[in-house]
């Protein structure tokens, strides 16, 4: 499983599943807190359409925190103020290269069970917001 994808099932997770990976990770390896969780402030680029430049269109507060296991670094950075969940994005990023082939198998599974169930939640979302939504096509026109 791709890191991008991996990282994007655990943060829009509101289960425990981080908490639990996290725990293991912590009990299979020596986890080493290279920076502890700190609210950081982070730049948002946006892209200007009509010059195609690139500018600065606020700021996002953020949690970020680093982990270590055996040399490999890793990094969590989550919207917000969310101190545990930083330190464990970091401790799974920092593991994941780490892990047993087996365990490696059992946690994607269980993190694309998680994707889908989130699929599911974003696709009756969108669902709702699209029974609130006028179709001009089959208004008439008053004259």
């Amino acid at each position: 499983m791709r890191r991008k994808e991996r990282t994007w099932v655990l943060v829009e997770d509101q289960t425990t599943m981080t908490e639990e990976l996290a725990a293991q990770a912590r009990a299979l390896f020596k986890v080493e807190i290279r920076e502890t969780p700190r609210l950081m402030l982070i730049m948002n680029k946006v892209r200007e359409s009509a010059q195609n430049s690139l500018f600065y269109g606020g700021e996002t507060l953020v949690t970020r925190a680093r982990a270590s296991i055996q040399n490999k670094n890793g990094l969590g950075i989550i919207c917000g103020e969310n101190y545990q969940k930083a330190l464990d994005l970091a401790v799974i990023d920092a593991a994941y290269d780490q892990l047993s082939d087996s365990v490696k198998a059992q946690w994607d599974t269980l993190i694309l069970q998680h994707k889908e169930l989130i699929l599911k939640e974003l696709k009756h979302q969108q669902y709702l917001i699209d029974q609130t939504k006028v179709s001009f096509e089959v208004m008439e026109v008053e004259e």
